[in-house]
């Protein structure tokens, strides 16, 4: 049905990707190993989840590095809109009178709170924000607001 040439240019078009494609996940190993030695040296030590000294940003920093999770920002963020939605269902569902979702267990919310906490952690690590930072810069301006 195609011809020789036909099937050339194809082929050409995809070693070309192809080539391309290895080229972006050699610079995107070589930018996890950089972040990885960065982090490492920010701690003077190969972090662990299991680290008690390790503060949340970088565990939550390192568990996505192991996993190789990749995600677009607004992936993220509509991941964690998601995420909201299931914690007010599991906190509706445990302490009102609102139905309980089939399957929802009472200790739900936690675990909501925890994945909504989580991805906020992944958020900032995306942006660059230091979580502590925006906390911090966030009290300040509750400390200063006026209140009637």
């Amino acid at each position: 049905m195609y011809d020789q040439a036909w099937w050339d240019i194809v082929g050409c078009i995809l070693g070309t990707m192809g080539r391309h494609l290895i080229e972006q996940d050699a610079r995107g190993l070589a930018d996890d190993a950089r972040r990885l030695s960065e982090i490492t040296q920010e701690l003077g030590r190969m972090p662990t989840m299991t680290s008690p000294h390790s503060d949340p940003q970088t565990l939550v920093d390192v568990l996505s590095f192991e996993k190789g999770w990749e995600q677009p920002l607004v992936d993220l963020l509509t991941h964690l809109v998601v995420e909201v939605g299931e914690l007010c269902d599991a906190y509706l569902s445990t302490y009102t009178k609102h139905p309980r979702r089939v399957g929802r267990e009472r200790g739900d919310v936690a675990d909501e709170l925890g994945d909504v906490a989580f991805l906020v952690l992944r958020i900032c690590n995306e942006t660059g924000y230091s979580f502590d930072k925006l906390v911090e810069d966030t009290a300040n301006k509750v400390r200063e607001r006026k209140y009637e």
